[in-house]
């Protein structure tokens, strides 16, 4: 219902609070959805969880084209929010029944605002980094290729096409690289792989190489955080709590991450300040390692 807000704020005041809610209300969508999925993996027995986000990451795209689609309508905003929360309503009644926590929580859930527990500090510090390379791409990849590397409007925006598509390629085929190859050393590929991408990106002399780089940050980073939110649900109270914790340290890296990059942009050019996503990344490879001992 949050999502009607937005559309229906007659001014400035009213939107920011339309959309503090909207955020309330998905952020707390976001950790039980990832609990209940981390519940649904165990009762699985195989790797499932990056399906789930790929799915996530299909209707970010599908969101988007139905936002550009809403564009020329007389009120755009309105249409688009209102088609998408009948949509969830609708899909919310129709798995009613079977929205019930699979696994018991391990013990009573603690009252409050709670901080990570030492188990779980090196997955906040890892989805923390993925979400930061996650936000760093998507609100400066265009902006480098247009202001660095020349590139027409019609071809900015290609960087960040590549990195969605290849993310939502890399969460298809994660769940196979899991079960093949164990979550440690999917993140260290990962990691890798994204470090490599943005390291080409950087270095790429025109804007169509750049934009193949951001695609392999996409495919890199593009398991990490279904990875992390998993091995999180396991070390918490319950697979929420352990997922709240994960999720409240990511997301501090998404919102930080692009603001970040641009202070640094500031002091010594968009094109140095980019390479801090490479050491990031591979700060994640380097990371993966510990993965074992939540496995």
């Amino acid at each position: 219902m949050a999502l009607l807000g937005p559309g229906l704020a007659p001014g400035l005041p009213l939107l920011i609070a339309a959309a503090f809610t909207l955020g309330l209300t998905n952020g707390a969508l976001d950790v039980s959805m990832n609990g209940l999925a981390s519940g649904i993996e165990t009762r699985w027995g195989a790797p499932i969880m990056s399906s789930f986000h790929a799915a996530f990451s299909v209707g970010g795209l599908v969101g988007a084209a139905l936002g550009a689609a809403m564009a020329t309508r007389s009120s755009p905003l309105m249409s688009a929010m209102s088609i998408v929360a009948i949509a969830n309503i609708a899909g919310a009644a129709l798995a009613w029944r079977a929205l019930r926590d699979p696994t018991p929580a391990l013990a009573p859930p603690a009252s409050g605002f709670a901080w990570p527990d030492r188990a779980a500090l090196w997955l906040c510090g890892c989805v923390a980094l993925g979400l930061l390379c996650e936000g760093a791409v998507g609100d400066w990849s265009a902006v480098y290729l247009a202001n660095e590397l020349s590139a027409p409007p019609s071809l900015a925006a290609a960087g960040y096409a590549s990195f969605s598509a290849m993310m939502i390629v890399g969460r298809l085929s994660g769940d196979w690289f899991v079960a093949r190859f164990g979550q440690a050393r999917t993140v260290r590929y990962g990691g890798i792989a994204s470090a490599f991408g943005m390291g080409w990106a950087l270095v790429a002399p025109y804007p169509q190489a750049s934009a193949l780089g951001f695609g392999l940050v996409g495919l890199g980073v593009s398991n990490v955080v279904p990875i992390v939110f998993s091995a999180a649900a396991r070390v918490g109270s319950s697979p929420a709590a352990g997922v709240a914790m994960a999720a409240s340290a990511g997301y501090s890296g998404l919102l930080l991450g692009p603001v970040l990059i641009g202070a640094l942009a500031t002091l010594f050019g968009l094109k140095a300040s980019l390479w801090l996503l490479v050491a990031g990344a591979g700060v994640i490879a380097l990371t993966a390692n510990s993965m074992r001992d939540s496995a």
